[in-house]
């Protein structure tokens, strides 16, 4: 075999390695993180509000991973029957796995999101609640074993 037919084979390699990949590329689902993100980027200003004033608590709020799921620690000197809002799971990798879920008071300050509800992997965390008229959020990344 001469050298002609050795870099026609290595030509012919290398451009059906280039169709596969672009094949391949052209399959994958691209999920946006919210169908409506123009929107939620306008409101990043109050959302910075929000989070910062979470931060300037005594005890703020937080977020955190164990073994029976993901729980929402709220802070202490507030009233449970008086807080209100949602925790947004957001799973980067396919949109499907994705759910909110209300803020319970019944449960306390402790809200919980079973583990039985979560597939292994990262998700996004994000907590938005409303007390006595004033907005307060928290994000946080967690990796669910």
């Amino acid at each position: 075999m001469n050298w002609g037919y050795r870099v026609a084979i290595l030509y012919f390699g290398f451009a059906s390695l280039i169709g596969f990949l672009v094949v391949r590329s052209l399959n994958e689902d691209i999920d946006l993180v919210t169908p409506d993100y123009y929107e939620k980027e306008l409101q990043y200003d109050s959302r910075l509000a929000s989070t910062e004033r979470n931060l300037a608590l005594s005890n703020p709020a937080a977020i955190w991973c164990d073994a029976n799921g993901i729980r929402l620690e709220l802070p202490a000197d507030f009233d449970p029957s008086k807080i209100t809002g949602t925790i947004q799971l957001f799973r980067p990798s396919g949109m499907k796995l994705d759910f909110t879920v209300a803020i319970d008071s019944k449960q306390g300050l402790i809200q919980k999101v079973d583990r039985n509800n979560l597939v292994a992997g990262m998700y996004r965390v994000k907590a938005e609640f409303v007390y006595q008229s004033e907005c307060y959020f928290l994000e946080k990344q967690v990796i669910v074993r």
